[in-house]
């Protein structure tokens, strides 16, 4: 399959799309989330499967973790900042929050793991469960939307905030 994906500005739009007119108030499954998000941007013509596997190992446990991940947001900001944001911008913020705790939170399993292998040597390496945790969330532990500034950059201006 020699098709590229599409560009990520064009991703980071249709997930902003996509999270911006989820009703996040409800309690979904990650089934029905998944099936949204598919439906969606298929409407938006993203058909490139490693490009939704992506966004969907992203957009669905944020969604699933929305009220964890608007604490941090809003722990982070001050009250007359998170005031005067629109809901574009919220979304923005609440999908990069997310990629990056996941990250940090992939790589203290990893250390912990670590740590706890070296010490009972259950495992021959640490490193190893390290490995199986981050396989057991399908290998995304690392930032997919967040990870080009420059896309990021373009869709921050895009909205001119």
């Amino acid at each position: 399959r020699g098709e590229p994906p599409p560009p990520l500005f064009n991703q980071w739009l249709a997930c902003l799309k996509f999270v911006t007119g989820w009703n996040d108030q409800g309690s979904h499954s990650a089934d029905h989330v998944r099936s949204a998000l598919r439906e969606h941007l298929n409407e938006e013509g993203i058909s490139h499967r490693e490009a939704i596997a992506h966004m969907s190992a992203t957009i669905v446990p944020l969604l699933l973790d929305v009220r964890r991940i608007d604490a941090t947001v809003v722990k982070n900001l001050k009250v007359e900042v998170l005031r005067g944001l629109k809901v574009v911008q919220v979304n923005i913020l609440r999908i990069v929050t997310f990629e990056l705790c996941r990250e940090r939170d992939a790589k203290e399993r990893s250390k912990a793991t670590s740590k706890d292998g070296a010490r009972t040597e259950a495992t021959s390496s640490g490193a190893g469960a390290g490995v199986a945790s981050a396989q057991r969330e399908g290998g995304h532990t690392r930032p997919y939307l967040a990870s080009d500034i420059s896309s990021l950059a373009k869709v921050v201006q895009h909205f001119r905030f």
